[in-house]
């Protein structure tokens, strides 16, 4: 209790110590609260949403969850009156019906239903298929098979679902009828994982893919000598193709400038997260707590604070939690495609991923301090470490993961489309990534709430401004600078 009743007066003693920032806004940076960031985490990485898959029930609860908030906090919904943005999307639902045998050296295996998933566009008749066994490793070379093979893909032992990569680089490179996937350690049973949601602009079907969930058999294929083959026999139903709106959640602070306020700078999260594994024993839900719980409570609790602000920065700031992040960006290339705002009218984009971890980080990640990917590829980071500095943040550009993560979230669809974005976070590489042990309980709520209250400076300060945000000179950034 003392803890935290300290953590506030520290916190509110930041503000109160600038005099760079006028009045009126440090009320808004201190009303950021680190009890409100708190609940928002702890209701969106519960239990009940069941991990937030896109689609899933429980990502539609967090949908919902957000438009109430930014409803009771007077933002302005969308042009279009609501609050939701959908996009048609798709998914294959696993095949109804199936009959796996596997031959694996001298015994036979086949599977319990709750151990597989499958998912192709057609029916299936195999008998006694020879199917190579290919282990998979990020240190190991795939080896050369013909196209147009069943293959058995083995992850490695405690394989996570970062352990994707290996499966799409093999499949890739073998270009086989079907990938049977052997996972051991569940981690690619979680929903959305292999079969991610496709929009309408996407017409290609997913490749036939069967994910068998069974300890036992990946022990079994391991033992087996290098270049070994199993027989496998499969009947199974073509998977069923269903429909469902991609949906983004977003509202609108309007600026004050009678001109001005027709532009926008975009402050966004992600909702989803990659679901869970179905009923059993154990810990079976990708809470998705810090993966991106915390970005979207920031964004909750930075929509908040400026809607309160009796006059407001010049420019009007939308903000978004985008579904489909774990899929490739899916909601915020939908977005980007149908915007609720002209694109040309969004000068700058800020980005909130990963805000709570630092503690046991693998990327030298401190209390106090954030990370901006593309640090130097917009004027945005130089507005971004003043606020830090008047703030009480570093903010600072990791020398080996800054730039290199500048593609991997949602600023990218922004860039794409020549508008200056970045993603802010705590760190990039931290414990429990995408696992079931990213729960609300491990998150530093202290450190979440004085990186929202920097980066709600910098937005302020971005939106006051009658300058847009620019692209660097740097040569790396010329593939963005020259969509605009």
């Amino acid at each position: 209790m003392f803890h935290r009743f300290f953590s506030v007066l520290a916190l509110g003693a930041v503000c109160a110590a600038q005099p760079n920032i006028p009045l009126d806004w440090r009320a808004v940076l201190n009303s950021i609260r680190e009890s409100s960031i708190r609940g928002h985490v702890e209701f969106l990485a519960s239990d009940l949403l069941r991990g937030r898959a896109t689609p899933s029930p429980g990502l539609d609860i967090a949908a919902a969850y957000i438009a109430s908030q930014f409803e009771r906090a007077g933002v302005e919904p969308l042009p279009s009156g609501s609050y939701y943005q959908d996009t048609p999307a798709t998914v294959w639902q696993p095949a109804p019906e199936f009959s796996l045998t596997m031959q694996v050296a001298d015994r036979t295996w086949r599977p319990r239903p709750v151990q597989v998933r499958y998912w192709a566009a057609a029916a299936v008749n195999y008998r006694q298929i020879p199917a190579p066994v290919v282990p998979l490793a990020a240190d190991a070379e795939v080896p050369d098979i013909d196209p147009g093979r069943v293959v058995i893909l083995l992850l490695p032992e405690g394989a996570t679902y970062e352990s994707l990569r290996l499966v799409r680089k093999a499949v890739d490179r073998l270009d086989p009828a079907l990938a049977i996937i052997v996972d051991s350690a569940g981690a690619f049973m979680a929903s959305g994982t292999v079969n991610r949601p496709r929009t309408d602009s996407e017409a290609s079907e997913p490749p036939a893919r069967l994910i068998v969930h069974d300890p036992a058999l990946g022990n079994a294929l391991r033992s087996l000598p290098a270049g070994a083959v199993a027989n496998v026999s499969l009947q199974a139903e073509p998977a069923v193709r269903r429909t469902f709106p991609l949906r983004n959640v977003a509202g609108i602070v309007r600026g004050s400038d009678p001109v001005l306020r027709d532009t926008y700078v975009l402050v966004s999260a992600h909702y989803d997260h990659v679901g869970w594994l179905g009923p059993g024993a154990g810990d079976r839900v990708f809470n998705g707590a810090n993966d991106d719980a915390s970005g979207t409570a920031a964004v909750l609790e930075m929509a908040a604070a400026v809607a309160r602000m009796p006059v407001r920065p010049a420019r009007s700031i939308l903000f978004c939690a985008f579904a489909g992040e774990e899929g490739g960006l899916l909601g915020s290339r939908a977005m980007m495609a149908h915007p609720p705002v002209p694109l040309r009218s969004v000068v700058g984009g800020i980005n909130l991923e990963v805000l709570g971890r630092v503690e046991g980080a693998h990327d030298g990640a401190k209390a106090g301090r954030a990370m901006l990917t593309g640090f130097n590829f917009t004027s945005i980071g130089a507005v971004l470490t003043q606020a830090g500095k008047d703030m009480g943040v570093e903010m600072y550009r990791h020398p080996e993961y800054s730039d290199a993560f500048f593609d991997r979230s949602d600023n990218l669809s922004l860039a794409e489309k020549g508008i200056p974005a970045h993603t802010i976070a705590s760190s990039f590489i931290y414990p429990g990534y995408h696992t079931p042990a990213d729960e609300a309980d491990t998150l530093d709520y202290m450190q979440i709430t004085r990186v929202t209250r920097a980066t709600a400076l910098g937005v302020l300060r971005i939106a006051a401004d009658a300058q847009p945000p620019t692209w660097s000179a740097d040569a790396e950034v010329e593939k963005y600078r020259n969509k605009r």
